[in-house]
């Protein structure tokens, strides 16, 4: 490990797997490496995730650092298993273009059952079995910790552009990766706002979602579904 550390082995199949489950392209500019404190895994920077490429425009993700934290055995017998996921500094472009496109939309992608049968494939050689779940998993750990991240709305249509910063937010799955349990805080006019949330899948369109969201402009609960 200290001599010829398997990094571009982990850079590979994170590539492998981001473009079996979602279609997308995973570029990691930056350099790769082992990080020992205060968890073994594997430190990308630079890392970025393309839009859709009949939309072209900026990256839906692009952040400084990915850190993935990694069981020590996993490196040894070449199998990536995904413990936790840092994400720092990330910038989240949510895009509609003049066409109605969406390039937050993966549902196209996870809809076609025979790349899906081949994501699958690929995946389960990578240590994440993406076939048993049917494609729906919401991320790729039971856990992922966002710091200082922003998300960008930009609506070509209409004109209509927000954008929320200071995003920190810890993201839980159950074992089954579909129910999320989201806490954290962002900037919202110049305030900082504290939000909880609990999302569950209620059928194919719609998710279950409880949500509460407080802050000194103003507190609000939601309990109901989403589209």
């Amino acid at each position: 490990l200290l001599v010829a550390a398997p990094v571009d082995l982990v850079r590979d199949r994170a590539i492998e797997m981001v473009k079996a489950r979602t279609g997308r392209d995973l570029a990691i500019a930056g350099p790769t490496s082992l990080t020992y404190f205060p968890r073994f895994g594997v430190a990308f920077s630079e890392v970025s995730l393309a839009a859709p490429g009949d939309m072209g425009g900026p990256p839906v993700l692009a952040a400084r650092k990915l850190q993935v934290e990694l069981p020590f055995w996993s490196l040894l017998s070449q199998r990536v298993v995904a413990r936790r996921v840092l994400l720092d500094g990330a910038v989240i472009e949510l895009r509609v273009d003049a066409a109605g496109r969406r390039s937050w939309d993966f549902a196209a992608w996870l809809d076609r059952p025979t790349r899906l049968a081949q994501a699958g494939g690929r995946a389960n050689d990578a240590g994440v079995d993406v076939a048993s779940r049917g494609g729906r998993s919401l991320l790729p750990a039971s856990n992922v910790r966002i710091v200082d991240a922003t998300v960008r709305y930009v609506d070509e249509r209409s004109g209509a552009s927000q954008e929320v910063a200071g995003i920190d937010a810890d993201l839980t799955t159950d074992e089954t990766g579909s129910a999320l349990d989201a806490n954290g805080s962002l900037a919202w006019m110049g305030e900082k706002v504290g939000f909880a949330a609990k999302l569950a899948p209620a059928d194919r369109d719609l998710a279950r979602l409880a949500l509460r969201v407080a802050g000194r402009p103003f507190e609000a609960t939601y309990d109901g579904t989403a589209g």
